[in-house]
Order: C-alpha cells, then sequence, then structure tokens
C-alpha cells in the first residue's frame, strides 16, 4: 500500500507521459519493493536463527509469514505486469 505508493512517486518523477513508459515505471517500482522484501526476509531469518527468546522466536516466524506473503503478492504483480506489456506489443 503506502510503501508501494512511496516508491512508484521516487521513481516515476515526472510521471511518464505514455503507457509503456508507466509500465516500466511500475514493473521497476515492483522490482526493487520485491529486492527490499527479501532483504527483510534474510534479515528476519537471521534473527530468527539467533534468538533464544520464544516471544522473539514466534515473532520472527509471524514477521517471515507476512513478509513471505507480501512477496508472493509482489511476485503476482510482477507478473500481471509482464503480461500486460507483453500482450500489448
Amino acid at each position: 500500500g503506502l510503501v508501494m505508493i512511496n516508491i512508484l512517486n521516487i521513481i516515476c518523477k515526472p510521471l511518464p507521459t505514455d503507457a509503456q513508459s508507466e509500465s516500466e515505471c511500475r514493473r521497476g517500482a515492483l522490482v526493487e519493493e520485491i529486492k527490499s522484501i527479501r532483504r527483510r526476509m534474510n534479515s528476519t531469518r537471521l534473527c530468527f536463527e539467533n534468538e533464544c527468546d520464544e516471544d522473539m522466536i514466534e515473532a520472527c516466524i509471524y514477521e517471515l509469514e507476512a513478509l513471505g506473503a507480501r512477496h508472493r503478492y509482489l511476485t503476482k504483480q510482477l507478473c500481471s505486469c509482464d503480461l500486460d506489456k507483453n500482450g500489448s506489443n
């Protein structure tokens, strides 16, 4: 939601005028957000592997699940973006 809007605002200034540039901009934002999610997942895995407290282990598990769901969602969006791009050529 909000993170995606911020990323799009940063990457897409000024907003593109044609549909292809807009699609490329959206794709770039999705790729960057997926990379960010992967970094966060790796960081959370490291915390999980080194944590001893049961509550913190549980928190890591829930965070990994949430990040995994977000990653799947963004990956589907990226695939949809690529299909739209290929379908318009």
